[in-house]
C-alpha cells in the first residue's frame, strides 16, 4: 500500500514541496525573457517587421519560455481543480457515513492528481532548462 496520509498533509505537503519550485520556475522565466530582451535589435514596440526586433537564434528560447510559464499555470490549474473536486467526493462521503473520521485521515490521492501534476511540473521543469541551454549556447557565440 502506498504511503497513507491524512487529507490534510496532502494539502500541506504538496504546496511546501512544490511552491518554491514552481516560484524558482517562474522568476527563470521571466528572467528569461529580460536576457532574451536585451538582445532585441530594435526599441520599437510594435514593429511591423517582428522578425527584427530579436536575433533568429533567441526566438525558440522565448516560445519554450512561455510553454514553461503555460505548464506552471496548468499545473496549478489541475491541482487545484482535481483536489477541490476529491476533496469534496470525500467530504461527502464523510457526511453520508461511507468513510470514517479515521479513514479520511488515511487517504491515498488517486493516481490521476498526483501524476496530472507532476507531468505540468515536470514538463515546465525540461522546458526551462532547455531555454536556458538555448540562451547558453547564444550567448557562448559572444565569448568565442
Amino acid at each position: 500500500m502506498a504511503d497513507q496520509k491524512s487529507l490534510k498533509s496532502y494539502w500541506e505537503e504538496f504546496f511546501a514541496a512544490s511552491a518554491k519550485v514552481s516560484e524558482l520556475n517562474r522568476n527563470l522565466s521571466l528572467g528569461g525573457i529580460a536576457i532574451i530582451w536585451i538582445f532585441n535589435k530594435s526599441n520599437l514596440i510594435g514593429s511591423p517587421n517582428f522578425n527584427s526586433l530579436l536575433p533568429r537564434d533567441l526566438f525558440l528560447p522565448l516560445i519554450i519560455i512561455v510553454v514553461s510559464l503555460t505548464c506552471d499555470l496548468l499545473q496549478y490549474l489541475w491541482r487545484t481543480v482535481t483536489l477541490y473536486i476529491f476533496y469534496r467526493i470525500q467530504i461527502k462521503k464523510l457526511k453520508n457515513h461511507s468513510i470514517t473520521e479515521a479513514k479520511a485521515d488515511k487517504l491515498d490521492a488517486p493516481f490521476y492528481i498526483r501524476y496530472g501534476g507532476w507531468t505540468f511540473f515536470v514538463l515546465k521543469i525540461l522546458a526551462m532548462i532547455t531555454a536556458y541551454s538555448l540562451i547558453f549556447k547564444y550567448l557562448l557565440k559572444f565569448l568565442a
